[in-house]
């Protein structure tokens, strides 16, 4: 239900104040119903027309929306704080190692590099379900420009989430990096069969390479 604006109850300012628990109350006395939100006043009086209680309402509401997503974000940023936190703590203890590890690290959905501990990239589901469940993950070093200066910058990149497929030729596990298709298993560049299928029409079959 749409309300006119002069029917929502007005928000009076008194003061500038740090938003401690004691300046957010509700007040409900005998006049009016009003909100606190450090210096911040909503209120509408008990003698309103329905109209301007249900816009209250609406404002109520949509007040309590946008609080509740005001927490949310708050929380998430916390919890990439800590997702960060822990990622350096592996990465540090992977740099500390002498030598490669036995295989790269994945936390939450990065990749971190077995020779140096540095990130290489976003891990793939595949990646991901096999480091859960403490399998064999392939060297993350031909990745990684602190190990491979060659290696493509782009493919080293963090990247946006991956997408995964079948290898055309050798029936592979692939995932979509930023310099293409290649290989969970080794790393090998090599198209789907979709793009397979594409290029044959088009007249240029495709291989890996």
């Amino acid at each position: 239900m749409n309300f006119p604006a002069d029917a929502y109850p007005p928000a009076l300012y008194s003061a500038s104040q740090h938003t401690t628990p004691d300046t957010i109350r509700v007040e409900s006395t005998e006049d009016a119903i009003i909100v606190w939100l450090t210096g911040l006043m909503i209120g509408v009086p008990r003698t309103a027309d329905d109209t301007r209680l249900h816009a209250a309402l609406d404002s109520a509401w949509r007040m309590g929306q946008a609080l509740e997503r005001y927490g949310s974000e708050i929380r998430a940023e916390l919890e990439r704080r800590e997702r960060e936190r822990a990622a350096e703590v592996l990465a540090a203890a992977a740099r500390a190692t002498k030598g490669p590890t036995s295989q790269p690290l994945v936390v939450d959905d990065l990749r971190y590099c077995n020779g140096c501990g540095g990130p290489v990239g976003r891990a793939t589901p595949v990646e991901q379900a096999r480091a859960a469940e403490g399998l064999e993950l392939p060297d993350a070093r031909v990745e990684c420009r602190n190990c491979t200066p060659q290696a493509e910058p782009a493919f080293t990149a963090h990247l946006m989430p991956v997408d995964t497929d079948v290898c055309a030729e050798h029936d592979e596990a692939i995932a979509a990096r930023g310099d293409g298709w290649r290989h969970i298993s080794d790393g090998q560049i090599c198209p789907p069969v979709s793009e397979i299928a594409d290029r044959d029409a088009e007249g240029s079959g495709v291989g890996c390479h």
